[in-house]
């Protein structure tokens, strides 16, 4: 029967003490950094601003949601149809479901060195 080392329990109890206060000063941190992540926003919890820029989820109905980038004018209907432009097809009036700010451009000096 072999014997039960107290100093070697006390000193593994230790390290994992250690390696326990690491972990969860990281994930701390890691949570403070999701929370500062763009979260979808329901058009029936609040509507951008008129005349900002955002990324939206559309509701095509018979297709599935789709990202784009939204030029909002005013409110057609419901507050939930919009005059939009978008890159691919120009203007249109189209319902969307949830929207995002869009992340802060990068600066000239950060493009011209490709970061």
């Amino acid at each position: 029967m072999s014997e039960i080392n107290i100093e070697s329990i006390a000193s593994e109890v230790t390290e994992l003490r250690t390696k326990y206060e690491s972990l969860k000063a990281e994930n701390q941190r890691l949570r403070k950094l999701i929370a500062r992540l763009p979260q979808w926003i329901g058009v029936d919890e609040r509507l951008p601003e008129p005349g900002v820029n955002v990324l939206a989820i559309v509701d095509r109905g018979d297709t599935p949601s789709q990202h784009y980038t939204v030029y909002r004018t005013e409110p057609m209907v419901d507050d939930k149809f919009w005059t939009w432009r978008d890159s691919h097809t120009g203007r249109q009036e189209i319902w969307f479901t949830h929207w995002q700010p869009l992340p802060v451009a990068p600066s000239r000096d950060r493009i011209k060195e490709g970061k």
